[in-house]
């Protein structure tokens, strides 16, 4: 991509990262892949080569099977449309415009208020996971 003079690099992190709620493995790893894009944004800037860290919500995958795409969870196809529409903008983004939204939420308001939030959103999703629901014959702990 130097040697062309071109190219797109687009990373994958979280908004876990910059909200740092819970997790905290997780959002130190994500935070690493935020810095990086930004630092490799600067060391390679005017080259030819954009740089992207794309900061994701909840995303209908794998992951996390039985999840659907609704107005919180993202499709990867939407994302990733949302991601490209969006290269060559800011280094950190977040595509996604309900993820966009609670990124600004999340710096505005308290801290614990926002912990509330994300607490309550990560249980109702991983209560609607296949792996992590549970029932009376099979309880999760």
């Amino acid at each position: 991509m130097l040697a062309r003079k071109q190219g797109a690099v687009i990373n994958v992190s979280s908004l876990a990262s910059v909200l740092a709620v819970h997790f905290p493995a997780y959002i130190a790893y994500k935070a690493a892949v935020n810095a990086f894009t930004v630092a490799l944004h600067d060391e390679y800037r005017g080259q030819g080569v954009t740089f992207q860290c794309v900061l994701a919500g909840a995303v209908a995958t794998s992951a996390l099977p039985g999840i659907k795409a609704d107005l919180i969870v993202v499709s990867p196809d939407r994302l990733a449309n949302d991601s490209l529409r969006l290269l060559g903008g800011p280094v950190l983004i977040a595509p996604y415009w309900v993820h966009h939204l609670s990124m600004l939420v999340g710096s505005l308001v308290p801290r614990a208020i926002m912990m509330a939030i994300v607490r309550t959103s990560t249980v109702r999703l991983l209560a609607q996971s296949a792996p992590f629901r549970t029932n009376t014959n099979n309880k999760t702990k």
